[in-house]
């Protein structure tokens, strides 16, 4: 039996490799829940915002949680939540919560699972736009509780650092718990990461799926030693195009992942996000956009892993000119939609030069109703420094432009902090003609922005945590467009494509240095985890999560009895005892 720490991006590993989970032939999970603390936070208060955590996970799995009241000391055998001012779980009061995971040894079924709250450090507070609004740390916890890790997206509960509106789960968060609880329920994309002529696997790249309904990542998975991947959990009613990446972070994921390289372009240089796109020269910086029909996975092949920057050849040729860069957005089958990557050099940023793109829908019949062009940008959740403008303008009509920001900033309705943008503009069913709409994106980074408005009480740390890591160093954007028909209150998809068939990069594959990179050696996670469990006990392996806050001022591993990471929702390997009694296997 071991405990180990519940990271990874989607479902937690152990040092092996294996997916960590409870048995889901198991009716329920009891928990018991001590609310006594030092804060002077009420039972009620904290056993309500344990319960909402718990439900929040609950409806996504096939057991139930069951929470219990105890005022008796956590014991072995039992799944606990309690505060404690243990320096054995934390190391320094920027700790805000720990959860240790025990599981059985070669299936990673989940055995024991305990939360334990910082009681002696900053209060947390109760209201849920605040950052260390309980519940944010209770929802995150409980993720790992049920086997889910960290996420490096954004805007993702289990997000490894604490964030604003941690409480909601994302879309991510959901595709994840189906990945572990019920894979075949749901469809899914599944393919191979690889780069250089040999076509090798890339080990840790981060493929995240993003939806065209919704403008968001949606589901997301970190590669095997051999490059493959799957994202399980998707809805059959959407179309999805893929973002690969490095893991930025690979220190924040399980031990299995430490081994994790990229530096595999020219001069050994890393390589960076690109979406996943065609060999066409002329379709480069075009994502190729899937849909998913049954609750099979559909396999998209070899993806390359990309060295540059990749934009569209004719938006790059337009871009600083008097024309407007004009992507095809509807299909020769009729079939409606697009997705694309744009950028701004810092001389656009620091001059404010807009692009402009046109969408001619003028030889287009458009069906009889209200049917708008919808917009997304995707930027702020892929970590580029911008802050955007958008308008849209449709010949003789007046101009729509968005985000509406409150008090100057992008908010969600979770309270997070979120510049990602979407707008829509009513086309004319009756006059074709007048259907030519120019999209206008005016750039200026986000630091500018901040110090034009200083009533602003947000850093650039707040907006885009643990920024030094994960800060893109191109002005990046990707650009959604589709159209859509309101109807009886609600917007619908018009004629969105339809297409199960991709064409994979094997004849273009980047990363000339590429080589075959193994998952870290098990034995040495074995050895550097092992701690005493309680004074009359066995050796344990042992890890846990910590919730760390903003203010930690640590940068690396630190000393003592704990090993801790620069991040916030980091995970902490524990040299120290533990009330509980663990039995070894």
């Amino acid at each position: 039996m071991f405990f180990e720490n519940a990271q990874a991006f989607v479902p937690s590993k152990d040092i092996y490799g294996l997916n960590l989970s409870w048995r889901t032939n198991i009716s329920s999970v009891s928990i018991y829940l001590n609310t006594q603390n030092s804060y002077g936070i009420s039972t009620n208060a904290v056993k309500s915002e344990v319960l909402n955590a718990s439900a929040t996970w609950g409806q996504y799995l096939p057991m139930s949680l069951q929470t219990y009241e105890t005022t008796a000391a956590p014991a072995a055998g039992r799944n606990d939540i309690y505060f404690s001012n243990n320096s054995m779980f934390f190391s320094d009061s920027s700790v805000v919560a720990v959860t240790q995971v025990s599981y059985r040894e070669g299936t990673g079924e989940i055995l024991e699972a305990d939360i334990v709250i910082n009681d002696a450090t900053t209060t947390p507070s109760l209201a849920s736009n605040a950052l260390y609004y309980l519940g944010n740390t209770l929802v995150h916890e409980f993720g790992h509780f049920v086997g889910l890790g960290h996420s490096q997206f954004l805007h993702s509960t289990m997000f490894y650092k604490l964030n604003y509106g941690q409480y909601q789960m994302s879309e991510e968060d959901i595709s994840s718990v189906r990945t572990i609880y019920s894979p075949n329920s749901y469809p899914g994309i599944r393919g191979t990461v690889v780069g250089g002529r040999n076509l090798s696997g890339i080990f840790g790249a981060n493929v995240q799926a993003i939806s065209m309904k919704l403008g968001k990542v949606v589901g997301d998975a970190i590669s095997e030693s051999d490059g493959t991947f799957v994202i399980d959990g998707l809805d059959t009613s959407d179309n999805y195009f893929l973002y690969v990446r490095p893991s930025y972070k690979p220190e924040s994921l399980p031990y299995y992942y430490r081994t994790v390289r990229s530096d595999f372009c020219e001069g050994r240089t890393k390589y960076r996000g690109n979406l996943y796109s065609t060999c066409f020269a002329e379709e480069k910086g075009m994502a190729q956009i899937v849909s998913l029909n049954d609750t099979n996975h559909l396999d998209v092949g070899m993806v390359s892993i990309g060295c540059g920057l990749e934009v569209p050849q004719s938006y790059l040729q337009n871009k600083n000119t008097s024309e407007s860069f004009a992507p095809t957005l509807i299909k020769a089958d009729g079939t409606v939609g697009m997705a694309m990557t744009g950028y701004f050099s810092l001389f656009d940023v620091t001059n404010n030069v807009a692009d402009k793109i046109m969408f001619d829908l003028s030889n287009y019949s458009l069906p009889s109703g209200q049917i708008y062009l919808d917009v997304k940008a995707v930027y702020h959740s892929i970590y580029s420094p911008l802050k955007l403008d958008f308008s849209l303008t449709r010949t003789g009509t007046s101009t729509v432009s968005f985000p509406t920001l409150v008090n100057g900033m992008g908010r969600g309705a979770d309270s997070s902090i979120n510049f990602d943008a979407s707008g829509r503009i009513l086309l004319d069913s009756g006059t074709s003609s007048n259907n030519k709409i120019t999209l206008t994106v005016t750039p200026d980074s986000m630091s500018d922005y901040l110090i034009s408005n200083p009533t602003i009480p947000y850093t650039l740390e707040d907006i885009f945590p643990a920024s030094a890591q994960f800060i893109d160093d191109h002005g990046v954007y990707i650009l959604i467009a589709t159209l859509s028909e309101y109807s009886g209150g609600s917007f619908r998809p018009i004629r969105s494509i339809s297409n199960t068939k991709v064409y994979d990069n094997r004849r273009c594959p980047q990363g000339p240095n590429t080589f075959t990179v193994s998952p870290a050696n098990s034995s040495a996670a074995v050895s550097a985890s092992k701690v005493k469990k309680s004074e009359d006990n066995q050796a344990s392996l042992i890890a846990a999560c910590g919730t760390i806050g903003p203010s930690d001022p640590n940068s690396g591993a630190g000393s003592g009895l704990a090993f801790f990471a620069t991040f916030l929702l980091s995970f902490l390997f524990l040299n120290g005892l533990r009330s509980a009694r663990i039995i070894i296997f």
